[in-house]
Order: structure tokens, then C-alpha cells, then sequence
């Protein structure tokens, strides 16, 4: 008999980073794939991504719409125990063998505790990072400490998951998914990815990705001004990216088409196919703002990244990586060092991605196809 395995998806940034594994999922003999779009994804101001998925190819087996109005802590709150609700009953109706998660987001959370209190098996990859990205971080482990098997990244990720007590026999560190496409799909060259977007044919740029701190949405203002102020002062074109939707994003996407109506030499787009955005990625001069993909997929490209503030901190980096505090001349001097300094950029060039290899969704169909489901499986206790 076939298994079949629901993945579940909330953000843009999150379905580019599972694309690979579930197209690996709905090739296998033995899954029959299952994915569930919430989150973003429904939301039209965020670019209704839900339209990423189909015209990929992909069957959505359901739409749960999960985000209340506001942009508030208490909003982001009421929007769990709606995603609760609403995720228990979108897998009542498709009983799924395995449900699968990535990563620290709420609506991740929303689905992971509808999954494993209606008593169906949960996979979860990217558990056992660390950084400081507010409720992020609170949320990973939590989702970690329900899941009944682990796909971290990395090797120091899995060994954090067993420190927290998780069976040892049910950790598999894999590698990121994203790192598949990187490596497998055909992306865009130059050319076409600066003319899809309206980028100059002949001119380098900077590629801004900042999101808001949830538990401290006062900040990220500050923040975004210093990283726009710093650019401007630079020059250099630029391609800036839309936020996620935490408490604070609504201000930083105040500044973007601020800062976009007033500059010629600037554009903005509120949401980018995965692949796109990694063709954005590999032709850009330097990466800045605090975005996961900074760390995760920017080396991959040997794109120098700036990484502004605390988000990211904690979390494994490449060599590609400055560490920053939001300050217009810290902001400024990295930037000039990623674009200007030739040591930097061949070091930079020459270093390997410490989160994949390219083969990761091959590793979990493996092993979602092989796991036996028990009662051992379902079994959690603290292995310490």
C-alpha cells in the first residue's frame, strides 16, 4: 500500500526550500503526495503564492487560510488557534500518513499541533538551528519537541536535537532541500533575470531581504532606515524583496515604496518565484538585510552577504557572511568590502555550503518510504 505524505507550506521562502523534496515525494513509487498551502499563501498582499505552487505543476489538496487582519503580537496569536482549528480538520478530511513541516514559523506551529494531537505522525526539517528571530526561535523547538522524526540540516543541528532528549534513532541529518535546486534545476542567466525584473542589463546590484524580530517589532524600522540609507549613500542599484508577514512587517514595507517612488535606481517586488529568486541571487554583487537565505543558500553562489542585526545570530554561517550591527557606516563599510574587496570575494568564491550537498530530498524519501510506523515511532520520551 502507498503512504501518503501531506506537505505543509506557509511562506514563499519555506515551499522554495521543500520544491525539490516534493517533487522527489510525487515521483516515488510507494508516497502519494499531499500538500497543504496556508499562511502567505493565501494572502493577496503578499502575492496570493498559493499561484507558485499550481503553476509549478503541483495539485494543492487544500487551501487553509489561517492569518486574521492586524499586525500585532495578539494578532499572530488569534492566527494559530484559527490555524489549529482549521489544519485539524484539513487532515481529518485527508488522513495523511506522514505529515511533513519545515522550519520556526507560526502557521508551521498551527500545523504541527493539529497533526500530532490528531494522532498522525509528524516530520519536521531545520530543527536544531539557533539564531535569535524572536518567536522563531521559541516556535522550531517547540515543533521540534512534538515531532516524531527529525530532518536537520546539519550535523551540529542534529546533535542539538538529541541534547534536547529526542531519540538519537530518529534524527537524520540530511541536508537542506534547497540546495537541490541550486545545484539540479536550470535557472536564469543574467540577462533574462534583470530583464523579467526591470533591472539595468549592465549595472551590478544589491539585493535587500530584511524582516521584522517578532518579539521586537520596534527595532526593525530603525533597521530597515539604516540598511536603505546605507545603499543610498553607496549608489548602487538596488532589488528589494517584501518581508514576511510577523508583527513589523507592515513598517518595513512602508519604507520600501518609500524609498522605491523617490529612487530611480531601485525596485521592489512583493513576492519572487523560488527559482527567480535564486537567479536574483546568483547574479547579484552583495546580499543585505537579515534573511535566512543569506546564510543558507547565498554561499552556493559565493554571493557576499551582509547580515544586518541579531536575527540571524547563533546560526551556522559560511564564509560569505559579514556580521553587522544596523548602523549606516557598519552597513556601508561591509558592503564595500563584499563588492570591492578581491581576497574577500575570491574566499568568498572558493568556499563550500555547510548546508547541503544536493542529494537531501533524496535522503527523507528514503526514509519517509522505509520508517516503520509504530507505536515506537509515536512513542516520545526523553532519551537522557
Amino acid at each position: 500500500m502507498s503512504r501518503k505524505v501531506c506537505i505543509v507550506s506557509g511562506t514563499r521562502a519555506e515551499y522554495g526550500i521543500l520544491k525539490s523534496l516534493i517533487r522527489c515525494i510525487s515521483r516515488s513509487p510507494t508516497l502519494d503526495l499531499q500538500i497543504v498551502a496556508t499562511g502567505t499563501h493565501t494572502i493577496p498582499e503578499f502575492g496570493y503564492t498559493i499561484n507558485d505552487i499550481i503553476s509549478d505543476g503541483f495539485h494543492v489538496d487544500a487551501e487553509v487560510p489561517m492569518i486574521v487582519s492586524g499586525n500585532s503580537k495578539q494578532s499572530m496569536a488569534i492566527s494559530i488557534g484559527v490555524g489549529i482549528v482549521a489544519m485539524t480538520q484539513t487532515f481529518s478530511n485527508l488522513k495523511p500518513d506522514i505529515v511533513v513541516v519545515l522550519g520556526d514559523r507560526f502557521e508551521i506551529l498551527s500545523a504541527a499541533i493539529a497533526a500530532v494531537y490528531s494522532g498522525y505522525v509528524l516530520a519536521h526539517l531545520s530543527g536544531g538551528d539557533t539564531l535569535s528571530a524572536g518567536y522563531d526561535e521559541y516556535t522550531r523547538h517547540a515543533i521540534t519537541k512534538i515531532s516524531h522524526i527529525h530532518f536537520p540540516f546539519t550535523q551540529i543541528c542534529a546533535k542539538r536535537i538529541i541534547q534536547m532528549g529526542e531519540d538519537p534513532g530518529k534524527v537524520f541529518a540530511v541536508g537542506s532541500p534547497a540546495i537541490d535546486t541550486i545545484l539540479h534545476a536550470p535557472l536564469a542567466n543574467s540577462s533574462e533575470i534583470k530583464f523579467k525584473y526591470h533591472i539595468p542589463k549592465n549595472c551590478d546590484y544589491c539585493l535587500i531581504v530584511q524582516h521584522p524580530i517578532s518579539t521586537n517589532p520596534l527595532d526593525i524600522r530603525k533597521e530597515m532606515e539604516a540598511i536603505l540609507e546605507a545603499v543610498d549613500t553607496l549608489n548602487i542599484y538596488t532589488v528589494i524583496i517584501y518581508p514576511n508577514a510577523d508583527p513589523g512587517s507592515y513598517d518595513i514595507i512602508e519604507l520600501i515604496e518609500a524609498y522605491v517612488t523617490s529612487h530611480h535606481n531601485a525596485v521592489f517586488c512583493r513576492s519572487v518565484p523560488f527559482e527567480d529568486y535564486l537567479a536574483l541571487m546568483k547574479s547579484a554583487s552583495v546580499m543585505v538585510g537579515n534573511s535566512s537565505s543569506a546564510i543558507l543558500e547565498a554561499p552556493s553562489f559565493g554571493l557576499p552577504a551582509i547580515n544586518v542585526g541579531t536575527r540571524q545570530e547563533g546560526r551556522e554561517q559560511g564564509k560569505n557572511i559579514i556580521n553587522v550591527p544596523p548602523e549606516i557606516i557598519a552597513i556601508q563599510s561591509a558592503i564595500h568590502k563584499a563588492i570591492s574587496d578581491e581576497n574577500f570575494r575570491e574566499i568568498v568564491a572558493c568556499s563550500e555550503n555547510p548546508y547541503g550537498d544536493g542529494c537531501s530530498s533524496e535522503r527523507i524519501v528514503k526514509i519517509l518510504e522505509d520508517i516503520t510506523i509504530d507505536g515506537n515511532l509515536l512513542r516520545k520520551q526523553i532519551f537522557y
